[in-house]
């Protein structure tokens, strides 16, 4: 199995090296995007893997910003422009983790009837995003963090209710996906994404001003194909174990403490850790991943439904 691995990091460089050693398996190549926000040479112990790492353009990264979309594009060009060198294209965070091995990775891989795995659910969906169901990210606008972009989010999502070519709408008519933006990929979807971003880059400018757009781009863009080929390669599953208290905006860095959980997981990867707060979590799964039978992976996708 070749797989392609898009890494976006922005901190801890010596726990970004790890990553990618520990999935370094002779058949992954690692398209990394370092945050163009930080100093690239703090980063440099990753060409230690020579042509294994192919680094991608580099974007300003911010948290809920289309910085993080245009640094994935920019790495699936790359990819796309090597057709025929991947099987499977697989979107990590530099603070997440394998918790099985590359070779119950591939296998899970091979062997399941899916090829896409991407968690997706219509929007407006409450039990997911409680304020309307996470309709202000398509039809409000979001331009930033700072006390400046904020004052001028509320005027311009003040005048579009008195102004109608102000109103933000999806562009193409589009029925509206969210979901979290970490996922697996084939060849066939990232040419669908990149062709569809080509055709309609009026798509990619509306989302200049959604808040966190990772989160809604891509699943958009995929659960809108009119192609059953597709979409019957789709399981609604990103194969992440992650642990999300209710109502905050980012997930929980686990510990030693979640060492149970995470050897019963049915999930591949895990996020997501911090090596300044806990580094033991990190030995601890290399630990346990050595000792586990390298039969299967198991996974969700076994009983999932196709969408």
């Amino acid at each position: 199995m070749k797989k392609a691995y898009i890494v976006l990091a922005h901190k801890h460089p010596r726990q970004l090296r790890r990553l990618l050693g520990t999935l370094d398996d002779g058949s992954s190549t690692f398209f990394v995007h370092i945050d163009k926000g930080r100093v690239l040479h703090d980063f440099s112990d990753i060409a230690e893997l020579g042509e294994k790492v192919a680094l991608v353009e580099r974007e300003y990264s911010r948290w809920a910003r289309i910085g993080i979309v245009r640094a994935i594009l920019n790495a699936l060009a790359l990819i796309d422009g090597r057709r025929g060198d991947f099987d499977r294209i697989i979107l990590l965070s530099g603070q997440d983790y394998p918790i099985k091995s590359n070779q119950q990775i591939d296998e899970f891989l091979r062997r399941s009837p899916y090829s896409i795995f991407m968690d997706h659910w219509r929007i407006p969906n409450v039990e997911k995003w409680p304020h309307r169901g996470g309709l202000s990210r398509i039809d409000r606008y979001f331009m930033g963090l700072t006390t400046a972009q904020l004052a001028m989010a509320r005027t311009a999502n003040l005048a579009a209710r008195f102004v109608p070519a102000l109103r933000r709408r999806i562009p193409g008519g589009l029925e509206p996906f969210g979901g979290w933006m970490w996922w697996i990929l084939d060849p066939d979807a990232v040419r669908h994404i990149l062709e569809y971003v080509g055709r309609h880059p009026e798509y990619l400018a509306f989302h200049r001003y959604t808040f966190a757009p990772d989160e809604v781009f891509f699943q958009t863009i995929l659960m809108n194909s009119k192609r059953e080929d597709l979409l019957q390669r789709i399981c609604n599953d990103d194969l992440r174990y992650t642990d999300w208290p209710r109502l905050e905006s980012h997930p929980r860095i686990l510990t030693k403490a979640d060492l149970p959980a995470l050897i019963g997981s049915k999930d591949l990867f895990a996020r997501k850790f911090d090596s300044e707060v806990d580094e033991d979590i990190l030995d601890a799964i290399d630990a346990a991943r050595n000792r586990a039978a390298p039969s299967r992976a198991g996974g969700a996708s076994d009983s999932a439904p196709p969408i």
